[in-house]
């Protein structure tokens, strides 16, 4: 059920969000959760959309002009907005799909990529630093001990970050 849930009708409706954010032209990049399991692993069902910029001055009027087309299309709640951040809810008869816009940081590690979903998708290293970014000490204490347990005593090595990074996604 699951499954359907997602194929059948979440992931058409994020595919009609990024192909009208597409259509746009605006700077904005697909990273998070959903750009991970779409593009990259294919692990796991994404529930929201991320799209990212970086330290961009055009920051607020590209979301305005996101938000605005998504609103002439579907019932749209604006739950939050600040000068880097807006978050907003679509609703399709009974779906409901969080949109998430942020203004990130300057860095950015590797080059963003184009797949079939979305022409501007985030480097996997860049999502894996964003989510260790994301993890508090404890929780980066136990995702290195976890680590450590699955090598049994062999040297922890950052040599494959993928296959660690496929490794702790557990959590996310």
């Amino acid at each position: 059920m699951q499954e359907t849930y997602y194929l059948d009708k979440l992931y058409p409706l994020q595919d009609d969000v990024l192909a009208i954010v597409k259509g746009l032209n605006l700077n904005f990049y697909l990273t998070g959760g959903t750009a991970l399991g779409r593009c990259y692993l294919n692990h796991r069902y994404s529930d929201d959309l991320d799209f990212f910029m970086n330290d961009s001055d055009n920051f607020k009027a590209e979301c305005s002009t996101a938000i605005n087309a998504l609103k002439n299309r579907w019932t749209c709640d604006v739950a939050a907005t600040s000068e880097t951040f807006a978050r907003i809810f679509l609703r399709k008869e009974n779906l409901t799909l969080k949109v998430d816009f942020v203004n990130d940081v300057p860095r950015h590690y590797g080059k963003i990529q184009g797949f079939p979903i979305f022409h501007r998708v985030d480097s996997w290293r860049n999502i894996l630093s964003n989510k260790l970014c994301a993890l508090s000490r404890s929780e980066f204490k136990m995702y290195l001990s976890q680590s450590r347990r699955v090598h049994r005593g062999n040297a922890f090595k950052w040599a494959s970050p993928k296959n660690q990074f496929l490794m702790m996604n557990y959590k996310f």
